[in-house]
């Protein structure tokens, strides 16, 4: 498990690639403002409060096909299978869960590649770690 401020510097040294790149900024998120979203978003779970909070937490101003329905289902503790195509959006919706719900969530993937992806790319406000069988003690 990487700590937070070892996330936070793998973070550093890629935005710093992205700027040798063509300038890209880090975009600032308002932890205070999060969790006033996702407390709004865990009383009602509305469509316009979910979007609130994905504004917030990823920057994005609207939700692809099927994420809504994926993410009310995880809310409303209902088990669900959703099927996408790759790039299409999986990783929301349980990230943003995550944000909402209190306690763990316990995302389960038999590719370590994706696990390592999805960790470099998760914004700081959700902490996040990964066991794999390559770990040794």
């Amino acid at each position: 498990f990487k700590s937070q401020r070892e996330k936070e510097e793998e973070q550093e040294e890629a935005v710093g690639e992205l700027k040798q790149r063509g300038g890209c900024k880090r975009r600032e998120i308002d932890g205070d403002a999060v969790e006033e979203a996702a407390t709004a978003a865990r009383k009602e779970p509305s469509e316009e409060n979910l979007v609130k909070l994905l504004r917030l937490v990823h920057g994005y101003d609207c939700f692809r096909d099927g994420q809504v329905e994926a993410i009310k289902m995880v809310l409303a503790g209902k088990s669900s299978v959703v099927v996408l195509p790759t790039g299409a959006g999986k990783s929301l919706c349980y990230q943003l869960p995550a944000v909402i719900l209190p306690g763990v969530t316990l995302v389960v993937s038999p590719l370590v590649a994706l696990m390592i992806d999805q960790l470099r790319q998760l914004p700081h406000v959700i902490m996040g770690g990964l066991l794999s069988s390559t770990q040794v003690l």
